[in-house]
């Protein structure tokens, strides 16, 4: 086994709070897929970084989902072996991942002037399908009933609403300036929007 594959378990099994559990994790993301490349790569070739940016974790905390924005893919990791199970390729730059309730699907924000959500399977990593979306696509969230997408459009302005189930947007909400992330409470009764800067 890894020595990185140990390190993971053992931080997500022992962090002191939830704040200690998600910067452990973020370190933890990009150690993984920095040592994950150097331990495949011939030794005369230099590592290539994959730049990981989101990451999710199935229920049954036995898989990683990370989103790769220099690789442009996103990878299923075993958390016990620290090995890669899928690799699927993005049409742009992810930029952020959300997993239903149910731990069956996940979309994956791709921003670009005119960006792209793409929704996966999580048991075969196949790809369901790909939604439009708005100018540099951020900060998914789904609600509780897995039926309902929110997505950032930072440089629109706005949010989008989407039938997760059949890719339809339902509608476009005003937000503050830049809006780079989203969540949904418990009840699904109200979506929290954090915007990058002030609309001033």
């Amino acid at each position: 086994m890894p020595e990185y594959s140990v390190s993971i378990v053992t931080i997500f099994r022992y962090g002191r709070s939830a704040i200690a559990n998600e910067v452990h994790l973020l370190f933890c993301v990009c150690a993984l897929t920095c040592c994950a490349t150097r331990a495949h790569a011939a030794p005369a070739v230099p590592a290539t970084y994959q730049g990981p940016c989101a990451a999710a974790v199935s229920h049954d905390g036995k898989t990683l989902f990370v989103a790769n924005s220099d690789a442009r893919n996103v990878v299923w990791v075993d958390v016990a072996s620290g090995e890669i199970t899928h690799r699927v390729a993005m049409p742009a730059r992810p930029t952020g991942i959300a997993l239903t309730r149910d731990g069956t699907k996940l979309a994956v924000t791709c921003a670009a002037p005119e960006s792209t959500v793409v929704v996966l399977d999580t048991a075969s990593s196949r790809k369901i399908r790909s939604i439009p979306a708005g100018h540099t696509a951020v900060g998914p969230a789904i609600a509780p009933d897995g039926h309902r997408l929110y997505v950032c459009n930072r440089f629109n302005d706005d949010v989008s609403i989407f039938d997760l189930d059949t890719g339809t947007q339902l509608a476009r909400v005003e937000a503050d300036r830049e809006p780079v992330a989203a969540a949904v409470t418990p009840d699904g009764k109200f979506v929290l929007v954090v915007n990058h800067l002030p609309n001033t």
